[in-house]
């Protein structure tokens, strides 16, 4: 490729010309177009250059789809179980996981892990679900209303 800075000519695929240290553009595989150093993409047929034009693994195996994680936990619950030992402080805790739970299966969203105090679900994998979002938001507002109900009736 030749320097525009110094038009020196540079050995094919070379980054960085030889003469003058510059900065070489690159040449567009689609096009041939010459390119400058830098440049994501060609300005003629706007084809991807260098790095970018390598595949990424998701981009080769298929669509990416959007998902709302969530996550809900036992606020203040260190403080709550401090004394117990860990059976007692699970079965303490279990009445609130289990509305956890509920909340998530309610809505169709799928926990994902549990993990002492919280749960953290996924709503819109693994079947596709357009309102993943607005489903996660309405699990949050029954886990609210459900430990809302359950203080009351203690």
């Amino acid at each position: 490729m030749q320097c525009a800075s110094c038009t020196f000519a540079n050995a094919p695929g070379a980054r960085f010309c030889t003469s003058c240290g510059a900065a070489l553009g690159q040449i567009c595989s689609s096009c041939q177009q010459a390119n400058p150093a830098g440049a994501r993409f060609c300005s003629h047929c706007g084809t991807a250059l260098g790095e970018a034009s390598v595949a990424r693994p998701a981009e080769s195996e298929g669509e990416l789809k959007q998902i709302t994680v969530f996550f809900a936990d036992v606020v203040g619950s260190t403080e709550l179980i401090a004394s117990l030992d860990p059976e007692a402080a699970a079965k303490r805790l279990a009445p609130a996981i289990d509305a956890m739970q509920e909340a998530v299966r309610r809505f169709e969203g799928s926990v994902v892990r549990v993990a002492g105090d919280g749960i953290m679900a996924v709503f819109g994998t693994p079947t596709p679900q357009e309102d993943h979002a607005v489903r996660a938001c309405c699990a949050g507002l029954a886990l609210q209303a459900a430990i809302k109900a359950d203080r009351k009736s203690v």
